[in-house]
């Protein structure tokens, strides 16, 4: 009888969901001429993230979070130029904790100009 209680409860622990693990914090650069120009962070306790201009080029710096679940791409712009700030995302952005989300740093050449340096997407959970 306890083989069979002790059967049922590791069947039954086996079978059970794992608890989401929370995501890795991001940190990701891109370069404008080999140099780094700009740089962007995710961090999942919260869902904190944003972008510095890092070169004093004329280019703007933007980042990209996806949220890979839905689709739906969140932007936010340092277009203050190479000047000591950041633009940040709120507080608590609020995204459901396990959501994959990716993440993308690029320049642009002023308000409205072509786009360039890029990273590749980089991938989390919130």
């Amino acid at each position: 009888m306890a083989a069979a209680v002790a059967l049922a409860l590791a069947a039954l622990w086996l079978g059970a969901p794992a608890a989401q693990a929370e995501g890795r914090d991001l940190y990701i650069t891109t370069t404008d001429a080999g140099h780094p120009a700009a740089f962007a962070w995710f961090y999942p306790h919260g869902e904190h993230w944003g972008v510095c201009d890092d070169q004093k080029d004329g280019k703007r710096a933007i980042v990209y979070l996806k949220n890979v679940r839905t689709g739906t791409v969140y932007t936010l712009f340092d277009d203050n130029g190479y000047n000591n700030t950041c633009s940040r995302s709120p507080v608590n952005f609020n995204l459901a904790e396990g959501t994959p989300v990716a993440l993308r740093v690029c320049l642009r050449d002023g308000a409205l100009g072509p786009f360039s340096s890029c990273s590749a997407w980089t991938r989390s959970t919130a």
